[in-house]
């Protein structure tokens, strides 16, 4: 079955290095954002020089009240935490293993993967063949993602060798997203769900969206289908004109070069409904000025985005983008 839209981080056209930093520690609250301090946070990152692979990154959470493992894994390029290779294994707060993935050298899913509740029962076998469908310069899709066995939280068999009802949760907040017919490891049949506090009802043939209705809170209908499904932002000329816009605005700070600073930092900024940029963060600053250099680069493009969509809603859209810096 497809999974059918997610977003790659923007990366810019510098060096990359992390050489000159072995740990990187940071704070984050329930959702991921990030706070000042252990107090605030609900886990911590740490990102370091992997001894056993010199060239790769160690990545791991923590749960922050009582310093439980929450994921580990590898990264390939800096602090871009979206560049995971290997195996990657996440954890329940009880410690429960939650998933168990692999991802291969250009950062997709492959292999058979397990996902399992927190008390322990199998949700689901998977298999990711690795193949993609690239759908602009940074956005892809994974294709073929077969389920294997779906299981409900009792343990009884829901889903085998592609076929049965499916059900698929958010297993952090184990709420039910979308759920419907499986044939063959494609959707078929009505499939319903909720999604940005609205829910919907769909029709799919053969892994096909055939129609779709979504319905808000105050019962306004929206109809859509496959061409208006999931749309990516889009930045005038192209994402290349936003690497190139950003890469020539980007200051280096005298104080980052005094005391030769090089390593990633990562600026989350939101796409908004009108295609304006807003909400910019430092996710991973180097200090000594450099966060903000980043934030001051970024800032000044002034065009606006042709907006996201989602189910044929304007959507706004979260994006990371790593900013590498290299003095040598």
């Amino acid at each position: 079955m497809k999974n059918l839209f997610y977003l790659f981080a923007l990366v810019l056209l510098f060096n990359v290095s992390l050489f000159g930093q072995t740990k990187q520690v940071s704070y984050h609250d329930v959702d991921g954002e990030l706070v000042e301090t252990s107090e605030q946070s609900y886990f911590y990152r740490i990102i370091s020089i992997d001894e056993q692979y010199p060239d790769l990154r160690k990545y791991q959470e923590y749960y922050t009240k009582d310093d439980r493992l929450k994921l580990d894994t590898r990264l390939t390029s800096g602090m871009n935490t979206m560049s995971r290779i290997g195996e990657c294994r996440t954890y329940y707060p009880n410690g429960q293993l939650q998933e168990k993935l692999r991802y291969n050298e250009n950062h997709m899913l492959i292999d058979t993967a397990f996902s399992y509740y927190a008390n322990g029962i199998l949700y689901a076998q998977k298999f990711y063949t690795g193949q993609t469908e690239i759908l602009n310069d940074l956005d892809t899709r994974e294709v073929d993602t077969k389920y294997i066995l779906v299981q409900d939280s009792l343990g009884k068999i829901v889903v085998t060798q592609g076929n049965g009802i499916l059900p698929i949760y958010d297993l952090n907040k184990m709420e039910l997203l979308e759920q419907g017919k499986l044939s063959d490891h494609k959707k078929n049949g009505e499939w319903s769900g909720k999604a940005n506090k609205q829910t919907f009802v769909e029709t799919w043939k053969e892994d096909r969206l055939i129609s779709g209705i979504t319905k808000d809170s105050l019962g306004v209908e929206t109809k859509y289908d496959e061409q208006n499904f999931a749309i990516a932002p889009e930045y005038p000329g192209g994402t290349k004109a936003l690497r190139m816009f950003v890469a020539n605005n980007y200051r280096y700070p005298p104080a980052a070069i005094d005391n030769g600073v090089s390593g990633t930092i990562q600026i989350e900024f939101i796409v908004e409904r009108n295609g304006k940029m807003t909400n910019f963060k430092v996710r991973n600053d180097l200090g000594h000025g450099t966060g903000q250099a980043a934030i001051n680069a970024i800032s000044k493009a002034k065009k606006q985005w042709t907006p996201g969509v989602q189910r044929g809603i304007p959507v706004r859209v979260a994006y990371a983008l790593p900013i590498t810096l290299n003095l040598m």
